[in-house]
């Protein structure tokens, strides 16, 4: 009982929530108690947002690929300006739609919204979503704390959606998909290795890496022949953020 009280008075009151980062304030929905924290502390990870914001340029266009509630997008929607672009990866409908509502509360029409996941290769797969009362993650591959069942989504390359006119070629990357980094990475290889791709913060998820047969050293190894520096390296948890740059 108590917690449908707490739910209900989010719903009533905090229904949405304002967070400031380097002088930009962006609404989000939050009419859940778990999803006003996490706008509150910035998803904990302020300095990485920070650092993303301060190396996109007016103009640019923008992947955020992973980008659940869009917390990065309705910022680098802001930084760009209106002549960029973002491109905003969300494979599950129902954070996607949440995704436009955000957008809906921030008045932003910079903001392209693809739902769908990255990969290696155009298709469809299976993607698994947190238990109920656990931190809001999904996965391309069933774990520890994710629901066994799995639902069915459209994953893309970025190749492909170069190829097809879908998506442009992209300044500025930020990429977080739990595990299926190298998959990713892999289908947008050839844009990866284009001189106007020049800046990527990349989640590395050192434990699931393996679920995907991949490793830390095959994405560094990637990204290092793609023409990419890591500059700066973040650890929390087993997790490790890579911001990389074209020098």
């Amino acid at each position: 009982m108590k917690k449908e009280i707490i739910k209900l008075l989010y719903q009533l009151f905090k229904s949405k929530t304002s967070l400031e980062i380097l002088g930009i304030r962006k609404t989000f929905w939050s009419a859940e108690p778990q999803m006003h924290r996490r706008i509150v502390r910035a998803g904990g990870e302020r300095e990485q947002l920070e650092y993303f914001i301060q190396n996109i340029k007016p103009n640019d266009i923008v992947w955020d690929v992973g980008a659940f509630v869009g917390m990065f997008s309705m910022f680098a929607s802001e930084a760009v300006g209106a002549g960029g672009k973002v491109y905003t990866f969300e494979p599950e409908h129902n954070t996607a739609d949440i995704v436009r509502k955000n957008c809906g509360y921030n008045n932003l029409t910079n903001i392209t919204l693809i739902e769908a996941a990255l990969g290696d290769k155009d298709g469809e797969t299976l993607i698994y979503s947190s238990e109920d009362n656990q931190n809001a993650i999904s996965c391309l591959k069933p774990g520890k704390n994710l629901k066994k069942q799995g639902t069915s989504i459209t994953i893309r390359s970025g190749h492909s959606l170069i190829e097809k006119n879908e998506a442009e070629v992209p300044n500025v990357v930020k990429m977080d998909v739990e595990g299926a980094e190298f998959q990713a990475l892999t289908g947008m290889r050839d844009i990866l290795e284009r001189p106007e791709c020049r800046f990527l913060f990349l989640e590395l998820h050192t434990e699931d890496l393996p679920r995907f047969d991949s490793s830390d050293l095959a994405v560094r190894t990637l990204l290092k022949e793609a023409g990419f520096t890591i500059e700066k390296e973040i650890q929390r948890g087993t997790e490790i953020h890579l911001f990389c740059n074209k020098l």
